[in-house]
């Protein structure tokens, strides 16, 4: 996202993302937004980005509306059937692509996505052996490395699948950011149960908007107190980089200290306040230390 300040990026072709709101530091990730020459938006529904930064939005199929696969988080390839139609000009991803990558000179000519997927087979050893027509009942967990082979159940069974283990020992750093006299509370970020990331598709779910409907911010009820704010109360949550505003919610949950607040929410975005400095090894933003403070509003 830096590279948007400093001219190394002049545009984004955003699929399946909302990074102004997903992103830390929101309020710098739109300065960065505002000033680039192009921003294409591959998605099945308008996202906070694409509405306000999009010069084109491109619909996409959801999972329903094509055919393909899935590969879950226990390594297992599956096939996914198309149900419905996709509505309107909608296209699965495969197909806006390939028509993006003509317009720009590339001779793709796939017609199903079969054939790209073997492709992909065909240069990745370990996902050689997985083919359409063994998917067809029940998916295969790679690697699996030939039309016989069953698929590795256990990735690292009896030793590590390298052979030995990589180990990696590095110093306790402390957070960029603590919580001081100006600021003296620690904010954590995450998900809910009922909303999932930038909350694109969820929110608009009618039941999960009836459990989960507006922003909030975990407090502890002696941090509550200290400070005169009642159960869901709307409250100001002020950081170096900026304030929003959302219902606190009491609970003991979260120690005293430290509050905690969902990142799903566009009307009070959480990284508005987060910073975004990574860490040293693998640059993963701290999304979980932020040093904020609680206010009333005023009047």
């Amino acid at each position: 996202m830096s590279g948007m300040h400093d001219d190394r990026i002049k545009g984004f072709y955003i699929m399946g993302e909302d990074p102004i709101l997903s992103e830390p530091d929101a309020n710098h990730v739109e300065q960065g937004f505002a000033g680039l020459e192009f921003v294409a938006c591959q998605d099945i529904f308008l996202s906070e980005t694409a509405r306000k930064y999009a010069h084109v939005v491109l619909p996409a199929a959801c999972f329903a509306e094509k055919d393909g696969t899935f590969t879950n988080s226990e390594r297992r390839v599956q096939m996914c059937r198309k149900a419905v139609d996709p509505p309107g000009q909608a296209l699965p991803d495969w197909q806006i692509l390939q028509r993006v990558a003509q317009r720009i000179g590339a001779d793709w000519a796939y017609t199903t996505p079969e054939q790209i997927w073997d492709e992909m087979a065909d240069l990745s050893p370990r996902f050689s052996g997985i083919r359409y027509d063994r998917i067809q009942e029940e998916g295969i967990q790679w690697p699996c490395w030939d039309r016989e082979h069953p698929g590795e159940k256990f990735m690292h069974e009896g030793t590590p699948f390298r052979g030995k283990a990589r180990m990696f020992p590095i110093e306790y750093r402390p957070p960029h950011e603590t919580a001081d006299a100006e600021y003296d509370l620690t904010m954590s970020t995450g998900r809910t149960l009922f909303h999932y990331n930038a909350a694109t598709q969820t929110r608009r779910v009618s039941g999960l908007a009836s459990k989960q409907g507006g922003a909030f911010i975990e407090v502890n009820p002696s941090d509550a107190a200290i400070r005169g704010i009642e159960p869901d109360e709307k409250i100001v949550i002020r950081s170096r980089r900026g304030a929003i505003q959302a219902r606190a919610e009491l609970t003991t949950a979260v120690p005293p200290g430290v509050v905690w607040m969902p990142m799903h929410y566009a009307e009070a975005r959480a990284n508005e306040l987060t910073h975004d400095v990574g860490d040293p090894e693998i640059g993963t933003p701290e999304y979980k230390v932020t040093a904020v403070r609680l206010e009333k509003l005023a009047g």
